[in-house]
């Protein structure tokens, strides 16, 4: 997103002249209408300075729209703080105008990347949400258990039931949670646990 109508314009050439989609935005308000987007890959390419609102004003209201797409900032010259302010906020990185056409290409390719790698972490988190909210009470609590590394003899002393039944609900957990092996269990369950309890 940029003011100068001329470099958003030869942007759109460069861009779609590879095959990549893009989507131009003038003003900050006319973007933040459209967001958020659907959640395929990409990025977002932004001037640090515009009217109305200036490109690190707009990052701060996509931090707390929780956006996930990369912000790559376009800075000219003399600029170089406020890009560092960019990037403490979290913008995948910057350029300096004027910047070489492969240069801006090669960073917006490594900034889809990126972001396919996390939507794919996400879906997977979402999956493995979706599967510890489907056990039960009893299967959730024998589950701590095992992951704090108790035997199941210690387990059923803990929670004065048979060994036998720790066995079965281990079973149905090692279902539900499509794990081959209890560190793959204990894996999955880390990944999310805090979120998961929070």
């Amino acid at each position: 997103m940029d003011d100068d109508l001329d470099l958003c314009k030869s942007l759109r050439w460069l861009l779609e002249s590879v095959g990549l989609t893009t989507q131009i935005f003038n003003h900050a308000a006319s973007f933040l209408e459209a967001f958020p987007f659907s959640q395929t890959e990409g990025c977002i390419l932004l001037d640090i300075r515009m009217p109305q609102m200036s490109g690190l004003e707009l990052q701060a209201q996509l931090n707390v729209r929780q956006n996930s797409l990369p912000i790559i900032f376009m800075t000219g010259h003399g600029d170089i703080p406020m890009a560092v302010r960019a990037m403490q906020a979290g913008a995948f990185d910057f350029l300096t105008k004027p910047f070489n056409d492969q240069i801006l290409l090669d960073l917006i390719y490594k900034a889809i990347a990126y972001h396919q790698k996390s939507l794919s972490r996400d879906r997977r988190d979402d999956v493995i949400r979706s599967r510890l909210t489907s056990l039960t009470g009893r299967e959730t609590e024998i589950l701590k258990w095992i992951v704090a590394g108790k035997l199941n003899k210690e387990i059923a002393w803990e929670l004065s039931i048979s060994i036998k039944t720790v066995e079965l609900h281990r079973c149905n957990i090692m279902k539900k949670m499509h794990a081959a092996t209890v560190v793959e269990l204990i894996k999955s369950y880390l990944r999310v646990t805090s979120e998961f309890e929070s």
